[in-house]
């Protein structure tokens, strides 16, 4: 399957994580993926003093680090200057309690490791572009409902 979109022209994304290693790779994914604009932090005050003085379209906050993701997240949400942009969480697994913590925190979406370009691609255009998967509709419910054969017999 493959996700086609694009993003707007001149996407500057924010990448929060100390380790550089990581760094690197989702460096190099992002710019493969077409954001033009890629800054970097490793701390709290890196990051807020990045969303003050660059216009930052999209922040990716790895959880695991040895700063508290969650925590970050819930401070970028509670300013006033950016409490809107969007804020992918790079976690381990996606499920479970840590999980709901950060979408009760205002995560927008996850990026599991380990980190690929298709990962990258889907998550971008889930959060940027806005065409995050939606549940399969339910079935419509018929005018007559059908009948069981018990009551067919009858």
């Amino acid at each position: 399957m493959t996700t086609s979109f694009s993003l707007p022209d001149n996407t500057c994304a924010l990448l929060v994580n100390d380790v550089p290693s990581r760094c690197a790779v989702l460096h190099e994914l992002l710019s493969k993926v077409g954001v033009s604009d890629i800054r970097q932090a490793a701390t709290r005050s890196e990051m807020l003093r990045e969303l003050s003085d660059a216009p930052i379209d999209i922040i990716l906050l790895a959880s695991g680090c040895t700063f508290d993701a969650i925590q970050m997240a819930r401070e970028v949400r509670a300013s006033n200057t950016r409490p809107y942009i969007p804020i992918i969480l790079i976690v381990d697994e996606v499920d479970g309690p840590q999980a709901l913590c950060a979408r009760d925190s205002g995560v927008t979406d996850f990026l599991p490791r380990p980190f690929t370009l298709l990962g990258m691609t889907q998550c971008l255009a889930n959060t940027v572009v806005g065409n995050r998967p939606r549940q399969p509709a339910s079935p419509p419910i018929s005018a007559k409902p059908a009948l069981s054969k018990s009551a067919k017999a009858a």
